[in-house]
């Protein structure tokens, strides 16, 4: 009866493993899928927005200065992440590092202000948007990249 037991015990250990290769899988093949469904959407989690305007603009967003090229760089984003995600305007400013959601808003109503009125805006952020866009699938590209070579 030990004997028995023994060889039960390793064939659940067996079917333990092979279930816990299969569950990775599985987890990899849903971030392969999400992926997909992110580059082909036109939602960008606003880690990738962030990330692209601190690159972009090289400043750090949050740091708490009022140099043009912060506030420009911050206007930017708090414009870019109402446009691109669902996110609240507190929400919004907690990202940038500013004080509190009017703050937020009211970035956004002079970013919008600026593109209404100057062709200098509208180019750049034509710019920015594209390359966005661009940063945005090499990011997803990368990921399913990196799924590729797991499995």
């Amino acid at each position: 009866m030990t004997v028995d037991l023994k060889s039960q015990i390793k064939e659940l250990g067996k079917l333990v493993q092979e279930n816990n290769a299969i569950q990775r899988r599985i987890a990899k093949l849903m971030e392969g899928i999400t992926a997909d469904l992110l580059i082909n959407s036109d939602y960008i989690p606003p880690s990738t927005i962030i990330d692209m305007i601190k690159d972009e603009y090289d400043v750090d967003i949050t740091k708490t200065t009022r140099k043009k090229e912060f506030i420009h760089a911050r206007r930017v984003l708090c414009y870019l992440l109402k446009k691109h995600t669902n996110l609240t305007l507190v929400e919004i400013a907690i990202r940038c590092g500013l004080t509190d959601h009017t703050t937020a808003l009211y970035h956004i109503n002079i970013m919008n202000n600026y593109l209404e009125v100057d062709e200098r805006y509208r180019n750049e952020m034509e710019y920015v948007e594209l390359r966005l866009k661009k940063y945005h699938e090499k990011v997803c590209d990368e990921k399913r990249e990196a799924l590729i070579n797991i499995n």
